[in-house]
């Protein structure tokens, strides 16, 4: 309702009012309105926070994908690289903390779904070393104050670390296996490109006229004395054809081109467009 609504009230307003009836039902309400607001620290705090209040894995997983979209969004407006990178890494240790606790199969299946998620989006924004630092869990990072700690009781299980590290080894395979179709798929476009450009150059062109357009003579002359032949004569035998079928003796054209500069075009049709 507030969305399809948003220029019918004053966000401060409305949020002043949800803010005082305290249920657990409003704080999307809040979160979007806060967001809205640019109070971006205390919206995603808001939706941590929240995280706690699951009963269901279904909710869990979407409250984790809403999560993921606000850091998505919120990420290209922050210029400073360690405050995407903070942010990032806060809402994975708050999942980290989530999935501390023993589990049965359906609920690690979860996690190991929200990792996934999380992990994908997030590559590109924070560098992989700070990642398995925080999986690994050598050292407890407080993104809050900016501190970090060794901690002998936060270590996290060898299952728990495989799972991660096998989400990021998935999402490594996807994106290689997307890489690969890519680069096929560009290779065979450019290849048919390829070969229907030699198709064409290779095309007959059929002339207009059998006649040398710049000195008018015929085309086809008979050779008198084949042996006689001298190097001037040769070229005055062959002839060169544009793709705009005009045609001219070779040795007409090495005349022609000895005044112009430009020798990839037909003359004639050059002349016509400069005139």
């Amino acid at each position: 309702f507030l969305k399809s609504k948003s220029e019918n009230y004053r966000e401060q307003d409305v949020l002043d009012i949800i803010r005082k009836y305290q249920s657990p039902l409003l704080i999307p309400s809040i979160a979007y309105l806060l967001e809205r607001l640019g109070q971006y620290a205390e919206t995603f705090d808001l939706l941590l926070e929240s995280m706690h209040e699951w009963t269901t894995i279904d909710q869990l997983y979407q409250m984790a994908l809403d999560c993921v979209h606000f850091c998505q969004r919120t990420t290209i407006k922050l210029k400073d690289k360690k405050e995407r990178e903070d942010l990032w890494l806060k809402f994975l240790q708050k999942i980290l903390e989530l999935s501390s606790h023993s589990f049965d199969g359906e609920q690690s299946g979860a996690f190991r779904r929200i990792y996934g998620e999380i992990l994908n989006s997030m590559i590109g924004y924070v560098t992989l070393p700070s990642i398995l630092e925080l999986i690994m869990g050598t050292d407890v990072v407080d993104i809050t104050k900016g501190t970090r700690k060794r901690s002998d009781t936060n270590i996290r299980s060898t299952f728990e670390v495989r799972q991660l590290i096998q989400s990021m080894l998935e999402n490594c395979s996807f994106e290689l296996r997307l890489l690969e179709t890519t680069r096929r798929l560009l290779q065979r476009d450019l290849n048919d490109d390829i070969q229907q450009m030699c198709t064409i150059m290779n095309r007959s062109v059929p002339i207009r006229l059998n006649q040398c357009t710049y000195c008018q003579k015929i085309l086809n002359q008979q050779q008198q004395q084949q042996q006689d032949i001298d190097k001037k004569q040769e070229q005055k035998n062959k002839f060169i054809i544009f793709a705009c079928r005009h045609v001219f003796h070779l040795s007409c054209l090495m005349e022609i081109q000895t005044e112009q500069s430009n020798n990839n075009f037909c003359p004639q049709c050059t002349t016509t467009r400069q005139s």
